[in-house]
């Protein structure tokens, strides 16, 4: 029953319709709903704590994705990432931008 119940729960969680979750279960909606009323009212959050306590044993063993998953969810914030790249200057020499241009669709100066 065990089983049935995390099923009735995941099944909520990915926003399954009760009719479409009886019909799996091979019942009608109002036994799913007796049967499975907790997981039916709070499945869905059963689910997503359960995910999250994963989380944090993840992040608990050193996995930084999961403790930057871990505090999108508890705050909405993650720590810094690395710094990104600096982008190339526009700049560059003459040649730099006619093949730039040329490569981008356009004509150089020199060509015209």
């Amino acid at each position: 029953m065990r089983d049935l119940r995390r099923q009735v729960s995941i099944a909520v969680a990915a926003g399954m319709p009760r009719e479409k979750i009886a019909a799996l279960m091979a019942l009608d909606v109002a036994k799913l709903e007796t049967l499975f009323a907790a997981e039916l009212a709070h499945g869905a959050e059963r689910v997503k704590l359960d995910q999250l306590l994963l989380l944090d044993a993840a992040a608990a063993e050193g996995k930084v994705a999961a403790a930057r998953a871990v505090l999108e969810v508890i705050d909405g914030t993650s720590p810094p990432s690395a710094p990104k790249k600096p982008e190339p200057s526009a700049g560059g020499t003459k040649l730099q931008r006619a093949a730039l241009l040329l490569l981008q669709g356009g004509q150089s100066k020199r060509e015209s």
